[in-house]
């Protein structure tokens, strides 16, 4: 699998979802406001916003897929 970013061309050398998604992703929140910050309580990742776990394994392919579509990407299988 590769990505290609459509304004510039460049190819990531990411090869799976979830790499590309994480370094587009990387310390923020899927609500697009909050940071990730450690919640002693919980021992979890949460977005300093809305409170939610930080938490790859609960994103589904499709909504990585979205997201790095939306980021400008290109997916070529």
């Amino acid at each position: 699998m590769k990505f290609y970013h459509l304004d510039t061309g460049y190819c990531s050398a990411h090869d799976m979802l979830e790499g590309l998604f994480e370094m587009i992703c990387e310390n923020y929140c899927e609500c697009g406001e909050g940071y990730d910050v450690y919640d002693e309580k919980d021992d979890k990742m949460k977005c300093l916003n809305c409170w939610r776990l930080s938490n790859i394994d609960k994103i589904s392919s499709k909504e990585m897929r979205e997201v790095i579509e939306f980021h400008g990407y290109y997916i070529e299988e």
